[in-house]
């Protein structure tokens, strides 16, 4: 059985070259895809995703450094909360979740929880996430916010493996940026906007899949 284990440690080994300004052509075998709607895409060369008709969806990974979601450079203040807590992680996951079942099913795709000879295994990271205000301020009231342009923003990576070897064949990063307009900032909204990043890479995916024939095997 392929095990979540075997995806992440790669994907984290990877993707932090695909920050990189000037990113590699060619990483673990896989070839840089050019002219993609994500800001950096990774695929075997010769890969047929139309093998692919079932998918296994792993839980989403948010990692510790994911969590501090302070601006690089700036400076918490008295009272400010920058870390994402427990809570807010299990929340992240269950959107991630329902949101990737939700858009992938409207293509037909079709999930399965252990493997198969066609099973095409997702497996995402969340690498950055920051926030253009605290996600919570000790010093004003629970349901308080503050008024900013724009949530923030946040970096998914996702490998995509077979499911009967556990190979990664390709790999992709992209970065969301909340809507910029004014909006008060605080918990409920930084977890819509959230929510609508991943139905946007959803969105692309499934149509991704379901171009390369990716779905139920015709009748």
């Amino acid at each position: 059985m392929l095990r979540h284990v075997w995806i992440v440690p790669l994907m984290l080994a990877v993707s932090p070259a695909l920050a990189q300004q000037s990113a590699p052509q060619t990483i673990n075998g896989m070839q840089r895809v050019p002219g993609t709607k994500v800001a950096i895409a990774y695929m075997m060369p010769g890969l047929d995703l139309s093998h692919y008709k079932t998918i296994q969806l792993m839980p989403l990974n948010v990692p510790a450094t994911a969590r501090n979601t302070l601006p690089t450079g700036d400076t918490p203040q008295f009272g400010e909360v920058w870390v994402i807590p427990d809570y807010g992680v299990a929340r992240l996951k269950k959107t991630y979740d329902n949101v990737m079942r939700e858009e992938l099913a409207k293509g037909g795709i079709q999930f399965v929880t252990v493997p198969q000879a066609d099973t095409l295994v997702v497996a995402a990271e969340i690498k950055n996430i920051q926030l253009n205000a605290p996600i919570e301020n000790l010093n004003a009231g629970p349901l308080s916010g503050s008024l900013t342009r724009g949530v923030g923003s946040m970096v998914l990576a996702v490998a995509f493996a077979d499911g009967v070897n556990g190979k990664v064949v390709a790999m992709a990063e992209d970065r969301k940026v909340g809507d910029d307009r004014w909006t008060t900032s605080n918990s409920t909204g930084n977890m819509f906007e959230a929510g609508e990043a991943f139905r946007d890479w959803a969105v692309l995916l499934r149509t991704r899949l379901t171009q390369a024939g990716t779905g139920p095997k015709p009748n």
